[in-house]
């Protein structure tokens, strides 16, 4: 990792999203060195498909489509807790404390101030409502944090990298 406070876990759902068939860089060892944590993983020779395609292209290719395929399969393994990963297993074990988190706290008062939500989605009152009504049912999946064109790149199967897992 290019940074210290690399993300813990990552490894962990690269794992859990390859046995259900998505592809992600194979693990190939992971541990600490110098009490810095590591992983060795299989090398990607491949642009990412915000490099290699334009919107325009990846409308066309049907590209979108393709990602939106792999983001529900990542979503199949079910598992239990919210939030970021600490030790292994889920920051929060209810929707609620995750919902109210610092991190959802910072998350909301930007969607506040970006004036992000129109009339037709409502106030952002209605939306952790809604969200705690139909969300809050126990299970969680392994989520990418950051699922974006720059982090997956051009194979056949496409590529998903630098998860930046959160349990949701």
């Amino acid at each position: 990792p290019l940074k210290l406070t690399n993300p813990e876990g990552e490894t962990q759902f690269f794992k859990v999203w390859e046995q259900v068939g998505v592809r992600v860089p194979h693990i190939i060892e992971e541990g600490r060195l110098d009490g810095n944590f590591y992983i060795l993983m299989e090398y990607v020779d491949a642009p990412t498909l915000g490099e290699a395609y334009s919107n325009e292209e990846m409308i066309e290719k049907g590209i979108y489509f393709e990602m939106g395929q792999i983001l529900s399969t990542m979503h199949t393994p079910e598992t239990e807790g919210y939030g970021g990963v600490v030790d292994g297993k889920a920051e929060y074990s209810e929707f609620n404390d995750w919902l109210s988190s610092e991190y959802m706290e910072r998350k909301f008062k930007y969607v506040e101030e970006n004036k992000l939500l129109g009339d037709e989605q409502g106030s952002l009152s209605l939306v952790r409502e809604i969200l705690l009504k139909h969300v809050n049912r126990g299970k969680s999946s392994y989520c990418h944090g950051d699922f974006v064109v720059s982090h997956i790149f051009v194979t056949h199967p496409l590529t998903v990298f630098d998860p930046s897992p959160q349990f949701n």
